[in-house]
Order: structure tokens, then C-alpha cells, then sequence
């Protein structure tokens, strides 16, 4: 015989504790989090909107990806040109002609494949968010390898390695970590024969500048340079 509740505080559906069944609203808590900040909310809806393309296909992700990098690593190999450290040839840079009356290509190059592997990155992350799991081990050997050619060609689309060693330099010459803060790489390196391989390399901007590192970072500059002597390249 079917007991039915009296009590008004009872929700709707439930009936009684004999084995009565009892209907349950959605459990309580918070709902789905959403981006915070632009970046953020720009990397979700891109991958939202590549959820339907192939690029979801974890293949053909890591595919797109890996010849954005490939774009990159060729300008590197391609020094000099407008998007590398001036006067400085690492030696994966040597086999390759130069693009150095080649800006638009080497702009080109360099951006594409910033803005492929991005894409490729994209696609991958809503692969994972479905469930692709790539193999650990296959991740660090292929992440090793594309380091490891990487630190041997002159670096691409920015000067900051160059502020890294010169103020590596200034520490390790001046054996004070603070002298990094108190002098700017056109204080004390401009002047010195031996030093200004260091100088020439830096970003206009920062050839005023002191350092505006921490005491580990400019520790481990100074490190480096000690290494690498009167060679910026090797410093850097």
C-alpha cells in the first residue's frame, strides 16, 4: 500500500522513508568556471570555434604545429636576416643561405609559424579535453630534440637573450651581482674592446637599461658568461 507524505516541508515527489521513491534536483554547487582574463577567453573561444575543423583531429594538430616550428627553426637557420640576433652564426646557422635582403620573406616565415603552431597548440588542447592522450615518453624525446636544435641556431624575434648575457657579462666581470643594476651595458661594456661583442648584439632599447632581473636570474647570467668568456654567442 502506497504511503503518501502529509508534511508540507516535503519536496515534491518524496514520499515518505518506507522505501518510497524520492526525486532529486540538480546537485548543488558551482556551475562551469569561465575564463578570466582576455587571453584566457580569447584561447577558449578559438578553440571552440576549431572544435569543428580538422585541426580537432589530434594528427592533424600536431601536424600543423610542428611545421609552424619548422617555419621558425629555418629562419634561425637562415641567419643573418631582419628577424635574427645581428652578428651572431650559431652553428646550425651556417648551412643555409641567408635572408638577409629577404625581409618580407623572413617576416613572413617567422610570424606564419608563430601563428600555425598557435593553431596547432589550439587543436591539440581540445583533442585533450576529449580524452587524446599523448605518450609522456614520446613528449620528451621530441620536446629534447627540437631544444637541442634550437639552442644551436641564432636566436629569432627578440634581443633578449643579448640583455641576458650582457648583464651576465657585467657580473661576472665585475664579480658584484649589483653591478648589474648600477650599470647599464653602455656604461660598461661600450668602452671595452673585449666587452663590445656583447654591446653590438643588445636591442637599442636596451643598451641604457640596467638589468631589471632578479639576483637568481642575473646569478645565473653571470654563470653563463663566466662560460662563455669574451664570446657572446657562446654566452647567449
Amino acid at each position: 500500500m502506497a504511503q503518501v507524505s502529509i508534511h508540507p516541508t516535503d519536496p515534491p515527489g518524496s514520499a515518505g522513508p518506507a522505501g518510497r521513491p524520492v526525486t532529486q534536483g540538480p546537485p548543488e554547487g558551482p556551475g562551469p568556471s569561465r575564463p578570466d582574463g582576455p587571453i584566457e577567453r580569447v584561447m577558449s573561444t578559438v578553440i571552440r570555434k576549431l572544435s569543428w575543423s580538422r585541426l580537432s583531429e589530434p594528427r592533424v594538430a600536431v601536424a600543423v604545429s610542428a611545421v609552424g616550428l619548422l617555419m621558425g627553426i629555418l629562419v634561425g637557420a637562415m641567419a643573418p636576416n631582419i628577424e635574427t640576433l645581428p652578428y651572431i652564426r650559431l652553428p646550425l646557422s651556417h648551412f643555409l643561405p641567408p635572408l638577409t635582403h629577404d625581409p618580407v620573406i623572413a617576416g613572413v616565415m617567422l610570424y606564419g609559424g608563430d601563428l600555425l603552431a598557435c593553431l596547432g597548440l589550439a587543436g591539440m588542447l581540445w583533442a585533450h579535453s576529449q580524452g587524446w592522450r599523448p605518450n609522456p615518453t614520446h613528449l620528451v624525446m621530441v620536446s629534447a630534440t627540437i631544444v637541442a636544435v634550437m639552442v644551436c641556431l641564432t636566436p629569432v624575434g627578440s634581443s633578449d637573450t643579448a640583455s641576458y648575457a650582457a648583464y651576465g657579462r657585467i657580473a661576472a666581470v665585475s664579480h658584484h651581482l649589483y653591478w648589474a643594476y648600477t650599470h647599464s651595458p653602455r656604461q660598461f661594456l661600450r668602452y671595452h674592446r673585449a666587452y663590445y661583442p656583447y654591446y653590438r648584439v643588445i636591442g637599442l632599447v636596451w643598451k641604457t637599461q640596467p638589468s631589471v632581473y632578479g639576483p637568481i636570474a642575473t646569478w645565473i647570467q653571470s654563470f653563463a658568461a663566466s662560460i662563455g668568456g669574451l664570446s657572446a654567442a657562446t654566452t647567449g
